[in-house]
Parts: structure tokens; sequence; C-alpha cells
């Protein structure tokens, strides 16, 4: 399976929005990959994490990193537009 770099999932996203500006397709499958990221994080060290100097539990620091990427996705393929901005393809592809 090839790897999700920025490159593959703009050209994901080109395909399904041929006519779409494409810097919104990069900022897109940009915030896609940081939002990925995070998750898979959080999947594999948890919500709460220890603090790296102190050992004490904390939550893990890529919580808000991936509620602003998700609100970043949301608001750049805002559904309720017309012309809204075709994900799914995206999302389908596995790892």
């Amino acid at each position: 399976m090839e790897e999700m770099t920025h490159t593959r999932a703009v050209a994901i996203l080109r395909a399904a929005n041929p006519r779409h500006d494409v810097s919104v397709l990069h900022l897109y499958a940009a915030a896609f990959l940081i939002y990925r990221e995070g998750s898979e994080n959080v999947a594999t060290n948890g919500a709460v994490v220890a603090n790296p100097r102190t050992g004490e539990a904390m939550p893990n620091p890529y919580l808000p990193i991936i509620d602003k990427q998700r609100a970043a996705m949301l608001k750049l393929a805002d559904a309720r537009r017309p012309s809204a901005l075709k994900t799914a393809a995206l999302w389908e592809q596995k790892q």
C-alpha cells in the first residue's frame, strides 16, 4: 500500500474535485495529514499520557491539534455550499 503523502492526498482530492481551487485542496490535504497523524498518536498512546519530564499524567498534546484540524477540514469542505469539496475518496484510503 502506498504511503499517504501531501502530494498523493492532493492528487486524490483533485481527481474528485477537478474544478476546485487547488489552494483549497492543498489546505485540506495538509489538515487531513496532521489530523490523521494526531489521531494515530492518540489511538496508540491514549488520551492521557505521561509528561516526559515529570511522569505526571497529562492530556495527550495531540488532542487540541486534532480539534483544530477537524475544524479546518469542516470549514474547507463546507457541505452547505453548492460547490462543496468532495473528500470521501481521501478518507477511504488505507494507510
